[in-house]
């Protein structure tokens, strides 16, 4: 199949026919392959691909810009160059790259939450734990201008004493 729709787009389709590449793309959408996948199938650069996506299919690209990120960060783990490493990447990945980093002896900041899944969460938790390297899961929010003030009027006490707070974003 692959060689049958790439026969379809020629090097010159490449820019002179968007329509049959938008087609394709509404055609042929799959969240299951990778941005790589349908760019070569297109004969495009990923990076082209995903600014055609989602102008000619008005769906959202943001799940090939964040599979870019994520191999980005895994190659970054991977290279050797870092002591330490900040997860601020989208929930799901957090313990593969927390648990990528430590394994390659790299200290971790992972941002909120955790991770998805209970169980990824425990491993990831375990990992840390046996490794010896520092680990560390902060609040995205917590330089925020308004849990800042908020912080600072209760610990001034200028709302009374807290008995209970219940605060939905």
């Amino acid at each position: 199949m692959k060689n049958a729709i790439n026969d379809n787009f020629t090097k010159h389709d490449k820019y002179d026919n968007m329509e049959k590449v938008a087609e394709f793309i509404r055609n042929n959408y799959n969240k299951n392959h990778s941005a790589e996948y349908y760019a070569e199938m297109c004969n495009l650069n990923k990076y082209y691909f995903i600014k055609l996506f989602g102008e000619y299919t008005g769906v959202s690209p943001q799940h090939f810009r964040t599979q870019i990120r994520i191999e980005k960060a895994k190659e970054l783990i991977e290279s050797g160059e870092v002591d330490a490493v900040i997860i601020c990447t989208p929930h799901y990945s957090h313990p593969e790259l927390v648990m990528k980093a430590l394994g390659k002896g790299i200290h971790v900041v992972s941002e909120k939450p955790a991770g998805v899944y209970t169980k990824q969460v425990r491993e990831m938790n375990e990992a840390a734990e046996k490794s010896g390297i520092k680990f560390g899961i902060m609040f995205n929010q917590r330089t925020n201008c308004v849990y800042r003030k908020l912080h600072e009027m209760i610990r001034s006490g200028e709302l009374g004493a807290m008995k209970r707070m219940n605060w939905i974003i």
